[in-house]
C-alpha cells in the first residue's frame, strides 16, 4: 500500500488552481485554510496535519478526509505517517502562492523554494516552518495566543485536564501504530 495519495491528474498549475478554487467554494474549512496559507510569512515544502487540525480546530478523521481532498486538487501529496515521521501534506507548489490563487488572487504557481527545514527527515519536518506565523500574529497581544502555543521565555504552561488527555491519546495512538497493536492494549500511568 503507497502512504503517499494525490490521486488526481491535475498536473497543469491552470488545472490545480481550477481544482483548489472548486474546493474552496465548497468547503468552508479550505477557504479558511487557504486564507491562512496566503498570509503566511514564510512558505513550508511541507505541513504536518497535526497543525492543520489545531488551526482549523477540526478532528482526526476530519483532516485526514480535508488532507485527501487536498491531494485530489494536485496542490499536494498526503503522505500517512510512519515510522516515527508525523502524516503530512508534501506541497507540488507553494503553499502561499497556491493560498493567495485560491483566494482569487492571479499569481504563478511554483514549486516550493527549497531552504532549511523542507527536506523529508525527521528533524526537516519538525522544522518545515509549519508554524503558519502570519503577519497578524507577530501584532498579536500574548493574551489572543492560543494555550497550546509554546510558552515564551521563563513562563511555565501547566495543561488542563483536558490538554493533557488529548495528549496521552495522542501518545496512545501513535504508540499503536509504531508497535501494530491496538489502542485498547497501551495504557498509560505515572508513578509520582
Amino acid at each position: 500500500m503507497s502512504t503517499n495519495m494525490n490521486v488526481n491528474g491535475a498536473t497543469t498549475p491552470s488545472k490545480v488552481v481550477s481544482a483548489v478554487r472548486q474546493l474552496v467554494a465548497s468547503n468552508p474549512k479550505a477557504m479558511s485554510f487557504f486564507e491562512m496559507n496566503a498570509k503566511r510569512l514564510r512558505d513550508a515544502a511541507v505541513t504536518n496535519l497535526d497543525v492543520v487540525a489545531r488551526k482549523l480546530e477540526i478532528s482526526r478523521p476530519e483532516v485526514v478526509q480535508f488532507a485527501k481532498e487536498l491531494a485530489a486538487t494536485g496542490s499536494c501529496n498526503y503522505i500517512i505517517g510512519r515510522r516515527g515521521l508525523k502524516s503530512r501534506l508534501e506541497w507540488n507548489y507553494s503553499c502561499v502562492a497556491l493560498g493567495q490563487a485560491a483566494l482569487g488572487e492571479t499569481v504563478k504557481l511554483e514549486p516550493p523554494a527549497p531552504g532549511p527545514g523542507t527536506a523529508h527527515t525527521r528533524e526537516g519536518l519538525i522544522a518545515s516552518g509549519d508554524d503558519f506565523e502570519t503577519k497578524a500574529d507577530t501584532t498579536s497581544s500574548p493574551q489572543e495566543k492560543s494555550s497550546l502555543d509554546p510558552p515564551k521565555g521563563n513562563v511555565r504552561h501547566i495543561p488542563s485536564r483536558e490538554e493533557m488527555a488529548e495528549s496521552f491519546q495522542a501518545t496512545k495512538e501513535s504508540l499503536s501504530r509504531v508497535l501494530g497493536i491496538p489502542v485498547s492494549n497501551i495504557e498509560v500511568s505515572i508513578r509520582v
